[in-house]
């Protein structure tokens, strides 16, 4: 047949056709690839001891610490911006309480991610930490939130070139740069590939990853872990609050 004798209405619905069956294509796809990413970490949370969540949800309260540091100060969640959590696991490390969750910032008009997709490890500590610390990679997103911050000011390590060459760090207005010891530093350092950035707020200490491979949380798990004993060191621990 001569597509020119073809009506245009016929060559518009093969179209959209080809269309719909393309995109439903890549959903599939994508679909399949979180089932099996999901598999991944049930498994990893088994071997770990921790218990793996696969419900997707919001989470305002990881929400609320990351959105204002990653947009602009005093962003908070809407219907229109919020933050997700597409899976998860928790379990004991030591005496801390680690979750490992995925983390998604989504748009509601794209349903894309709007500024990115990160594995995010947040651990509970008890006492409360001594004060705000920050500690951000010069190149991540959340560099300037830190930097602006009104709670927080830099700090110098003049003599710590391998870490001012990577990472910039942060305290409360009253703590002092030592907060941020030789041995986290060192840490930072040697795990510059996987630690985008970490702070601390009140009782939590939340470490945002570039390391989405869940083979290596277990890895994870033990430097926030060491990062969080060298914050405490030396602090008296106290019966944990609910």
């Amino acid at each position: 047949m001569d597509i020119e004798h073809v009506p245009s209405v016929l060559v518009g619905a093969i179209c959209l056709v080809v269309f719909v069956a393309a995109f439903l294509a890549g959903d599939i796809a994508g679909l399949l690839i979180e089932a099996k990413m999901a598999e991944s970490w049930r498994k990893v949370a088994g071997s770990m001891g921790f218990e793996f969540d696969g419900v997707k949800r919001k989470c305002p309260s990881l929400s609320g610490f990351i959105l204002p540091k990653l947009l602009l100060p005093g962003t908070t969640e809407s219907a229109f911006v919020y933050g997700q959590v597409l899976k998860s696991m928790k379990g004991k490390v030591e005496e801390f309480e680690v979750r490992i969750t995925d983390f998604t910032i989504w748009n509601f008009f794209t349903r894309g991610p709007l500024v990115f997709r990160a594995v995010v490890c947040v651990l509970k500590a008890d006492p409360v930490f001594p004060c705000p610390v920050a500690v951000v990679k010069g190149s991540s997103s959340f560099l300037q939130g830190f930097a602006s911050s009104s709670d927080l000011r830099a700090c110098q390590f003049s003599r710590d070139a391998a870490f001012g060459r990577i990472y910039a760090g942060f305290t409360g207005e009253l703590g002092s740069p030592w907060v941020i010891t030789p041995e986290m530093r060192r840490l930072c350092v040697e795990h510059h590939q996987e630690i985008d950035c970490f702070f601390t707020v009140n009782r939590q200490l939340i470490l945002i990853s570039t390391e989405d491979n869940p083979r290596r949380f277990p890895h994870l798990a033990q430097t926030v872990v060491h990062l969080a004993s060298c914050l405490l060191e030396g602090l008296p621990r106290t019966e944990s609050r609910a």
